[in-house]
């Protein structure tokens, strides 16, 4: 049966596709773009070597002769003798008389290529019916048609030969099709490589091999080839003159500085042109692809035509080019995409309107879209750069972050935040001691940018404490007290200087965050301008912190009382988990276990949030902990990634509150022997070892252990997590650990009435085969039912029935199925047979 155009042939890879030649076969392109390339291309890959080929162009057509059509007969009979001579004239009496004779004495195939047919002959419908003639009745003779238009000869042909109808676009290469393509250059390419590859190209054959073979040239002996995406230029401005379409060449110069195409841009853009028909045209070459975006058709170029049309464009009018260049990056802002906007206009040498979107669009840059920064930055010019104070910070600090070696998700910093300090969860990464934050030469910028880089870098400051990049906040923060004081600005002073102190307080670093502290209260008290309240508040927080921090008198309703809402991004969930911190020390509990379930359903639904989703669950643990829900909690910390060591911490910790000491011990000591580098992660383990050491009667050890944990503490002034170890515990080991006494002192002038978490009791904890009961009573709904499952006796099943309902409190099957339903220990899925 003849395929259309439309057609796609069953495999995917394109020699399993086209392996079997058709007698004839059409490529119709109506833009003409590239048919006689994707007509080669073809060919190379679906004829056998020993065929023959004849190709005929446009060139051998017989414009102005008396018979075109005895012309064209002519060029093609002495093309296929030169093939295989004929012996003398062969009586011919015309020489489509002399094709027909020497196509029939063929004992082998023969490829005749037409190329631009609609160009060849005109008038051409009796050549249509003879060629048809011709491949009816020669065994040998297969015919390949590069046209722009529907023939006689597709139609009538189709008829009664096998017959097959391309476009370029039907001709697209896979990836898999491209890791062939490339083994037969002795390239070996990966999936991703391949997939880039298609992506780059839109899998047209012609610009692919172009590219595959420019890779494999340049290859050493013995190294792995690197892909030359640029190698297609040349090809690219060859294959551009075969645009035959009217005014279509200019369309893709004008179209090609957008990423995406819709069809009210194109009537923005031009509204007096045929774009359907440009449209058309280009998709069916295979030039461009097509999807459906919120109700809308959406047209994107291939990036290889884009690169080259607006390189193209800005080399032959670049005034026309800028003037694109803004429409498009304003359409950019308009949606919202601030850094597509930044490099359209950098790419475009925009400067005065890169200078206003960097200080318009900063927060959300700098947010949002470090990476466009890192990208577009070092192709603005010092010049410019110099002229504003947030491009010189975006030079000499967001590229300085985005360069820094990425750690692995455990050596991440845990959140950036105000409240950050209370939550004993910062992990390993960076020596923050070591950074010396010294501004870098700004003596040579104007007036006017030096006094605006106090607000350009605390502003910088913030979000890399969002972004969890706690040293790039300190070092911003740092310099940018420093220029302030230079600058005699005692406002910019201030903020700087309570920026350091609350990262400092992240960091556990007690007490530089003191003295940083103290300089801000310093340069409020030279600053007689109005404080805005936001930053009274973040100041009354810090220095509450501080004052727990040191087991000195704080104001717990400073920070219990912050109002808090999620308009303030990753603010709301640490001043959240900061109020819980707040609560376990004040045992003003209550209500907060909703709040944090709550955030942790919301942060689940945020990819961007992972780090903060685990930090809320870490909280939710030593809430569960401290209200005796201790299998719930320990099912919390089971069902989390062992990455942070945050977790690990909380894992120690619920293992000693459900008495498996042996267990919590054994975590503590694995993660001490490790890279541990910050005091607040070691002071943590300490603190649970300490007391599961007690727990197990080996006073020795845990002697030992708070000793270690004293030194740290009294090096780092967190007195507060003291808190963490019973206080039974404390006074049991004040006498042989030098150093505690002080230590209880100052807990004991809080007045607190409780301890942070209660003491952990061997019968929360459910042994390994209680939980296979459980689970099969879950399941079966029965106790038969469970015998039958794990192959025990109804009397065996009972008996560690009776041990479960003790531990957890219950009287019935269906109440332990529910109350472990409740604690996570089991899927509510699974207990649903049980509640039938």
């Amino acid at each position: 049966m003849p395929r259309s155009a439309g057609d796609r042939l069953g495999d995917s890879r394109l020699l399993q596709r086209l392996a079997r030649p058709r007698p004839l076969t059409i490529l119709r392109a109506p833009s003409g773009f590239g048919k006689s390339s994707i007509a080669a291309q073809w060919l190379r890959a679906t004829v056998a070597d020993t065929a023959d080929v004849v190709w005929l162009g446009a060139d051998v057509g017989g414009w102005g002769a008396d018979d075109p059509a005895e012309v064209f007969w002519g060029a093609l009979a002495s093309r296929l003798d030169e093939l295989e001579p004929s012996e003398g004239d062969g009586g011919w009496g015309s020489a489509r008389e002399a094709v027909a004779d020497l196509l029939s004495r063929r004992t082998s195939p023969v490829f005749v290529v037409l190329d631009r047919y609609s160009q060849m002959v005109p008038g051409r419908s009796e050549v249509d019916r003879a060629l048809t003639e011709l491949l009816h009745t020669c065994e040998h003779f297969y015919l390949v048609v590069c046209t722009r238009e529907v023939s006689s000869l597709e139609v009538v042909g189709a008829a009664i030969v096998d017959s097959l109808v391309l476009r370029p676009a039907d001709l697209a290469l896979t990836p898999d099709d491209v890791v062939a393509l490339a083994a037969r250059h002795d390239l070996a390419l990966t999936a991703t490589e391949a997939q880039a590859i298609c992506a780059h190209t839109g899998g047209w054959p012609a610009l692919v091999r172009v590219i595959l073979v420019s890779s494999a040239a340049e290859r050493q002996e013995g190294d792995r080839a690197t892909i030359r995406f640029d190698a297609g230029t040349w090809f690219l401005r060859t294959a551009w003159q075969e645009f035959e379409i009217a005014g279509l060449q200019e369309f893709v110069l004008d179209t090609s500085v957008f990423p995406s195409l819709t069809e009210a841009l194109l009537d923005e853009l031009m509204p007096d042109r045929d774009c359907a028909a440009y449209l058309d045209a280009l998709l069916a070459a295979g030039l461009m692809q097509i999807e459906h975006s919120g109700g809308e058709q959406v047209y994107r170029h291939l990036p290889a035509v884009r690169l080259e049309a607006a390189t193209r464009l800005r080399e032959q009018d670049p005034d026309r080019y800028q003037e694109l260049c803004l429409l498009a990056a304003r359409r950019h802002e308009a949606v919202g995409d601030h850094g597509g906007a930044l490099a359209q206009l950098v790419t475009a040498g925009l400067w005065p309107e890169v200078l206003e979107i960097v200080e318009r669009r900063w927060t959300a840059l700098v947010t949002h879209e470090a990476h466009t920064l890192e990208r577009v930055l070092p192709a603005v010019p010092d010049v410019v750069v110099a002229q504003s104070a947030y491009l010189v910070a975006a030079r000499d600090y967001v590229l300085d972050a985005a360069q820094e070696p990425a750690r692995p998700w455990h050596h991440e910093h845990p959140l950036g935040g105000v409240l950050g300090p209370m939550l004993g969860l910062i992990t390993a990464g960076t020596d923050v001691s070591e950074i010396q934050g010294r501004p870098r030469g700004y003596d040579a910028f104007t007036e006017t940018v030096r006094r605006a880089l106090p607000g350009v870098l605390c502003e910088w400051g913030v979000s890399r404490v969002l972004a969890v990049d706690l040293p790039g906040a300190l070092r911003s923060f740092r310099d940018a007290h420093q220029v302030a004081e230079l600058a005699q600005m005692p406002a910019m002073s201030r903020r700087a200087a309570l920026g350091a102190a609350m990262v400092l307080c992240l960091v556990g670093d007690v007490r530089d965050a003191h003295a940083w502290f103290e300089r801000y209260e310093s340069a409020a008290a030279r600053d007689h301008e109005v404080v805005p309240p936001l930053l009274v508040g973040v100041a009354d927080a810090v220095r509450e912190v501080l004052g727990l921090s040191r087991l000195e008198p704080f104001q717990a309703n400073v920070i219990l009382d912050l109002p808090l809402d999620r308009s303030l991004g990753g603010l709301w969930a640490v001043g959240l988990l900061a109020k819980t911190q707040v609560a376990l020390v004040t045992g003003r509990v209550a209500g907060l276990l909703d709040e944090l379930d709550a955030a942790a359903r919301h942060l689940a639904h945020d990819s961007d949030s992972q780090l903060l989703g685990t930090l809320v669950a870490c909280a939710r643990v030593d809430l569960m902990l401290s209200l005796g829900q201790h299998l719930r909690a320990r099912a919390v910390v089971e069902r989390l990634s062992p990455t942070l060591q945050s977790v690990e911490v909380a894992r120690a910790r619920s293992a000693w509150a459900t008495g498996n000491h042996a267990a919590a011990i054994e975590v503590c000591q694995r993660l001490l022997r490790g890279d541990v580098p910050t005091a607040r992660v070691r002071i943590s383990l300490l603190a649970v070892q300490a007391a599961s050491e007690h727990a197990r009667g080996r006073r020795a050890e845990a002697a030992r252990a708070m000793q270690m944990m004293i030194h740290e503490v009294d090096a780092a002034e967190m007195y507060a997590s003291l808190l963490y170890v019973p206080r039974a515990v404390l006074l049991d080991l004040e006498g042989d650990v030098p150093g505690l006494g002080p230590a209880i002192a100052r807990i004991a002038r809080l007045n607190l009435e409780h301890d942070m978490f209660p003491a952990p009791s061997a019968q929360t904890e459910l042994s390994e085969r209680e939980r296979e009961v459980l689970a099969a009573l879950a399941r079966t709904g029965s106790v038969n039912g469970v015998a039958t499952a794990l192959f025990v006796t109804t009397n065996t099943v009972k008996t560690h029935l009776r041990s479960i309902y003790r531990k957890l409190g219950t009287h019935s099957a269906r109440e332990t199925v529910q109350r472990a339903v409740e604690f996570g220990l089991i899927d509510e899925v699974v207990s649903a047979r049980l509640s039938m």
